[in-house]
């Protein structure tokens, strides 16, 4: 600590993960303006909740964005009562780049379930 070794490397991690989570904010603004994203201020993940993505399947959502490659948690998961549908993405251990093509996957994996829902 005298050396000032865990000072630079803090300083170093909160700025890197500044990058990740303006990269991921960013994206949801850019390609799922209508999700309203939380918990921006802390920590190493996002909620995004579809308030008015009517019918939406948080876990078909999850699914099929695996099947793109992209790993998130439907927030259904983590509630008791059925409320709003939406995802947790953890952004920690992704660099911006990937945590932007992410979100961009994800807004994709959402369009192709909201038209593959209005076709039936």
């Amino acid at each position: 600590m005298r050396s000032g070794e865990l000072e630079r490397h803090l300083r170093l991690a909160r700025a890197r993960y500044r990058r990740r989570r303006d990269a991921a904010v960013a994206a949801f603004a850019r390609e799922l303006p209508r999700a309203r994203v939380h918990g921006a201020a802390a920590g190493l993940h996002l909620t995004a909740t579809f308030d008015d993505i009517p019918g939406l399947d948080d876990v078909a959502l999850a699914r099929a964005a695996l099947n793109h490659g992209v790993a998130l948690h439907p927030l259904s998961w983590h509630r008791l009562r059925p409320e709003t549908p939406g995802v947790v993405l953890g952004y920690g251990a992704t660099g911006a780049r990937r945590v932007d093509e992410g979100i961009s996957r994800l807004a994709l994996t959402a369009r192709q379930l909201r038209s593959a829902s209005a076709g039936r």
